[in-house]
């Protein structure tokens, strides 16, 4: 008969291997370039392993149930089971957006190389800033050079445009758009959400406000005048 202890046992086992996959799947993310096709076998290995973590964590909240548990204390261990899997499905989804990304983007160079001239073949190499949300500053910068970069050129497909976007995002801003479809209703959707949450003049002002605030107060003499003048100087560019 299973006991609690010897379930749990397994679960932390099963979960310990599961981590060492997701690990890896990580450290390749962190390659450049990265192998996709070593990413896509790992990524598969850890969602199998996945399916056994699960199936250990029902068999070992009935074995709890079983026992006798109070009612709230049973709620907290569901409730820790469930954010664990939130956390890694949100780990999960991040290699997927990366693989999807991969395959959209040498299918668009390969219909391209069958239907177009050389010249028009080249997906334009673009260096391109990237962005959370969470930088402590304006997001006017990225917009700018995303605009100038990309949105403004009549020459890359509004498909290819949105490619770009999902590359340069990460984090927090990346999540605004992860549920739309790589299709050019979907950049104009992806674009007008990420204005919204974030290209809003009362944030710009919010930081730079903070910015003064963290600057010492000079105390009359020439060097602190000084180190004040030259903190003012970053925020004139924030």
């Amino acid at each position: 008969m299973s006991t609690v202890k010897n379930v749990k046992a397994t679960l932390t086992g099963i979960q310990g291997h599961f981590t060492r996959q997701i690990n890896k799947c990580d450290d390749l993310c962190k390659q450049a370039p990265v192998d996709y096709i070593e990413l896509e076998s790992y990524h598969k290995v850890a969602e199998s392993k996945l399916e056994h973590v699960r199936n250990q964590i029902l068999k070992y909240q009935d074995v709890l149930a079983a026992t006798n548990i109070d009612e709230e204390a049973m709620k907290a261990v569901v409730q820790e089971n469930a954010n664990y899997e939130d956390a890694i499905q949100t780990k999960l989804q991040h290699f997927v957006k990366l693989i999807t990304i991969h395959r959209a983007t040498t299918d668009i160079a390969a219909t391209a190389s069958q239907n177009l001239t050389q010249p028009e073949v080249k997906l334009p190499s673009l260096s391109l800033p990237t962005f959370s949300g969470t930088e402590d500053k304006s997001s006017d910068n990225f917009w700018n050079r995303f605009f100038d970069s990309v949105d403004s050129n009549a020459t890359i497909a509004r498909t290819t445009k949105f490619i770009y976007l999902q590359i340069v995002l990460k984090d927090e801003s990346l999540k605004v758009v992860c549920n739309l479809t790589l299709t050019e209703d979907g950049y104009y959707s992806a674009v007008q959400l990420l204005k919204e949450n974030y290209a809003k003049p009362q944030r710009a002002i919010r930081l730079l406000t903070q910015k003064l605030l963290d600057i010492p107060q000079p105390d009359g003499s020439a060097d602190s005048l000084q180190a004040f003048r030259l903190g003012l100087s970053p925020c004139s560019r924030c």
